[in-house]
């Protein structure tokens, strides 16, 4: 009598059992099999087709995976690059300078190339210090003045006393109104200075302008006259920036308030240090009509405030003819 074996109920299977049925099962059949593979081999399908008539030599891909080109020399052509935004995402390269989101993800305008660098906010900081160590540097820089013309040439020409031929010193005393020296392009009027209260000579307040000391006598008159000037101020040159180019037998002129116009002749220009200025020299009495010009040269001392040295031009009245000196006598 043969035997009958039942299946063991699903309760008392072993799970690796039950996955082997549940997977036969599954499993078509040959027939079935066979009719699928003839199903498949007759459908036209283009990317199979594009895929069977290319040989397997000229299927070549790019670093990114995709189909390039292949030409007649059998080389490979490049596929424009990919563009990614900032998230790793592909983005066209023509929309990539208009898509642009700010820290919230709200759609903005694309900030400068510049400034998409996280440091890019420390551009301006720099800046701004490296503009102030620089100005700074050349505020700390001493201001030096170059030595006058007079003194640098090869054959100098040693000051003499006019001759009392080339002076007149018999013109009344009449303020000046203008200075005009030609050379060094000086065209400008005059203020009164006196003095301060620890006995020095005042300044003029105006860079452009030059001043005439009072308690002297005026230009023609008997003795030396004083003109004092700026020869730079804060930012630029002043009214007696080029006075050190004056050399001796130069001329210049002065208008003063009678009408007339008295002409001078450089004799001699100086550097003298403002420590031992020579009082006497530039303010004493002289026996004929003479004039000083007188500025600041040197180097600028920041802590005092003031040049080192003063710079002098020596002058004296000359009468153009014998008509006016005889006019001059009178």
């Amino acid at each position: 009598m043969a035997t009958t074996h039942k299946k063991p109920p699903k309760s008392k299977r072993q799970p690796e059992v039950g996955r082997l049925f549940a997977r036969v099962k599954t499993m078509p059949s040959k027939k079935r099999f066979i009719a699928n593979k003839a199903k498949l081999r007759g459908k036209t399908n283009e990317k199979s087709r594009l895929i069977k008539a290319t040989s397997k030599r000229h299927q070549k891909r790019d670093k990114y995976g995709r189909f390039v080109k292949v030409n007649r020399l059998k080389l490979a052509k490049r596929n424009p690059a990919r563009i990614r935004d900032e998230k790793g995402r592909f983005v066209a390269s023509s929309s990539q300078q208009k898509i642009h989101r700010d820290k919230r993800g709200r759609f903005a305008k694309a900030p400068a190339p510049w400034y998409r660098h996280r440091y890019a906010a420390l551009v301006p900081l720099i800046l701004g210090i490296s503009g102030v160590m620089f100005f700074g540097y050349r505020l700390n820089q001493p201001i030096i003045i170059d030595e006058p013309v007079a003194a640098s040439q090869l054959e100098t020409v040693e000051p003499k006393e006019p001759e009392i031929a080339e002076v007149t010193v018999a013109l009344s005393r009449s303020e000046p109104t203008r200075l005009r020296i030609p050379k060094i392009a000086v065209n400008t009027s005059f203020t009164d200075l006196g003095k301060k209260a620890d006995g020095t000579i005042q300044v003029p307040s105006d860079p452009y302008v030059v001043g005439w000391y009072t308690k002297a006598p005026t230009p023609g008159e008997l003795g030396p006259a004083i003109v004092i000037g700026h020869v730079d101020r804060p930012g630029g040159p002043a009214v007696f920036w080029r006075l050190r180019e004056l050399v001796p037998g130069d001329t210049f002129a002065i208008d003063r308030a009678d009408g007339t116009t008295v002409k001078f002749k450089v004799d001699d220009v100086k550097k003298v240090p403002q420590v031992g200025f020579p009082t006497e020299e530039v303010y004493g009495n002289i026996d004929y009509a003479g004039i000083r010009l007188i500025t600041c040269t040197g180097t600028w001392d920041r802590y005092q405030r003031r040049y080192s040295d003063n710079l002098i031009v020596y002058g004296s009245l000359v009468v153009e003819n014998q008509t006016d000196k005889t006019a001059a006598a009178l």
